[in-house]
């Protein structure tokens, strides 16, 4: 996994990149009238996304207790 510095470091870089920004500029307001287009259509996806949300969520408060759990099963089953 990359460290936040190079992550932070990628993004920099690459928002120096005139060609990334001019491509980016064009796309990204045709991809975000696509994303409303699909919300409207599939309105529950918002829903499934804020359940995927709090899932994710309890399981990294969690994790800890979770991994055992896993582990747990892992033994016994064998």
């Amino acid at each position: 996994m990359r460290s936040l510095e190079e992550v932070l470091g990628s993004a920099t870089k690459a928002s120096e990149n005139e060609d990334l920004r001019r491509l980016l500029k064009t796309i990204l307001p045709k991809v975000s009238e696509k994303v409303y287009e699909v919300l409207k259509r599939y309105p529950y996806i918002e829903d499934l996304a804020e359940e995927v949300s709090r899932i994710k969520r309890y399981s990294i408060e969690n994790l800890e207790g979770l991994l055992k759990q896993a582990m747990d099963s892992v033994v016994r089953v064998g």
